[in-house]
């Protein structure tokens, strides 16, 4: 992936998840637990479920996931 790219995408997913940022240790957004995140991204398209024990590792990678697999779907 593009370094820029991905300094991008971390930003946004700082906001989205509500983690920590590196600068100052201090979320700069509510944190927003897995289902949360789950149903935020339904809200735009996504068909994903999360269940407990079975669910995502990490906020991050839900997010980088969701945000690869939209950039790779082409427009219609």
């Amino acid at each position: 992936m593009n370094p820029r790219l991905e300094a991008h995408l971390t930003a946004v997913q700082k906001v989205i998840t509500g983690d920590k940022v590196p600068s100052n240790g201090a979320p700069i957004a509510p944190y927003r637990p897995g289902p949360q995140l789950v149903e935020f991204f339904n809200e735009f398209g996504f068909n994903d479920s999360y269940s407990w024990g079975g669910g995502f590792s990490t906020s991050e990678r839900l997010l980088m996931s969701a945000s690869a697999s939209s950039m790779a779907e082409p427009e219609s």
